[in-house]
């Protein structure tokens, strides 16, 4: 979290309020004695925002923690469900809710099947879709921070203006929202799921994303922070130029990354069934390796790519990225073999949010407002 400089009083009163609530949330459970030296705080500036978090019901005593010699410390903890926050990942055929908590825990999900279509009748299904969803989970509205949309596409201030995967330009964030009775919030699909890793990943402060979804996309965290560039479109490997001249990509070149390395790249071979191509790859359909062989080539040339341009560690995301944990060892020995430095491919990791991570971290750019923690630069 940055601070801002020339804070006032009543700023920094409220910023040093945050970052006490953020480590007890974040730690699960934590000490007086603990917040001071974590937080380089004095003793009494921790205990008055103890006593305001407890009279918010923001957090809570636990109870002492088991004696080492001298007066057993109380247990400062977070509220279950004090506050909550939904994400919605928007898709071509289908739509992911995922509402959490303060600390990023899933209370409830649930996805519908629903075809995209820029009209006003899907706009007013998303948003009752979205209140059904908060009456199934039972949750007071009055404790819901907002709404996160991830979008597959670009978006600038308030209008999308392209997505291929959904098929539409220029369509203003509003339409996706004005149905909606919470505070609304937008983000690309890739950077959601980076956002998502961040809150996930404690040993990387910086890494590129490489989400393989339905288009490939990704994101730049440098320092727990995602580089946005100077248009909100860092991130975009998948029109990275893999092979000159090589197959057709829909953004109307030849040879990007996302033609070669996006989800349905391997889906298409089993009916669109991406958990039935790796079935039947395990299965030992002849067909299957081949692509796989390829597709592996393919993608050990984009991550040494990253890995050239960043120098950091690369991360493996997206759909189908959440299947390549059981081929790690062999993507790592494929990249490595390419890399110009070594032939070490231990800086390639995959995701630890392997399942909805795009509507996990859409929802988590609510939970970050609430803790004034800022994530873009």
């Amino acid at each position: 979290m940055r601070m801002a400089t020339g804070l006032g009083g009543r700023d920094i009163r409220l910023y040093n309020k945050n970052r006490v609530l953020k480590y007890i949330y974040r730690s699960g459970g934590t000490t007086k004695q603990h917040l001071v030296e974590a937080l380089g705080m004095s003793l009494p500036t921790v205990l008055q925002n103890i006593k305001e978090l407890l009279a918010e019901e923001l957090i809570c005593e636990l109870g002492q923690m088991e004696s080492t010699g001298g007066r057993k410390a109380m247990v400062i903890a977070p509220v279950a469900g004090v506050r909550l926050s939904v994400g919605a990942d928007v898709r071509k055929s289908h739509v992911q809710l995922t509402m959490i908590d303060l600390t990023g825990a899933v209370i409830h999900s649930r996805q519908m099947s629903m075809p995209y279509r820029n009209i006003p009748a899907y706009y007013a299904w998303l948003g009752e879709t979205i209140h059904d969803f908060l009456r199934e989970a039972d949750a007071d509205e009055a404790k819901v921070l907002g709404v996160g949309f991830s979008i597959p596409g670009i978006i600038e201030g308030d209008m999308i203006t392209d997505s291929h995967a959904l098929g539409i330009r220029a369509v203003p964030t509003r339409a996706f929202c004005e149905h909606v009775r919470l505070s609304a919030s937008f983000i690309n699909d890739a950077n959601a799921a980076a956002l998502a890793e961040i809150h996930a990943e404690d040993s990387l402060d910086t890494f590129a994303y490489l989400s393989l979804n339905d288009c490939v996309g990704g994101s730049i965290v440098l320092k727990r922070r995602m580089y946005m560039g100077d248009n909100c479109r860092a991130g975009e490997f998948g029109h990275m130029r893999l092979m000159p001249m090589g197959r057709a990509c829909y953004c109307g070149m030849e040879g990007c990354v996302d033609a070669f390395c996006a989800a349905p790249v391997l889906a298409e071979h089993a009916s669109g069934n991406l958990d039935a191509f790796f079935s039947m790859l395990g299965q030992g359909d002849a067909e299957c390796a081949i692509l796989w062989n390829n597709y592996l080539d393919a993608l050990a040339i984009s991550v040494n790519n990253l890995r050239m341009a960043f120098d950091c560690p690369i991360v493996l995301g997206g759909e189908a990225g959440g299947y390549l944990t059981d081929f790690l060892d062999a993507i790592r020995l494929r990249a490595g073999r390419i890399n110009t430095f070594g032939r070490d491919g231990s800086y390639l990791h995959t995701c630890k949010c392997r399942r909805h991570a795009s509507a996990l971290g859409a929802a988590l750019t609510h939970v970050d407002r609430f803790f004034m923690v800022d994530r873009t630069m």
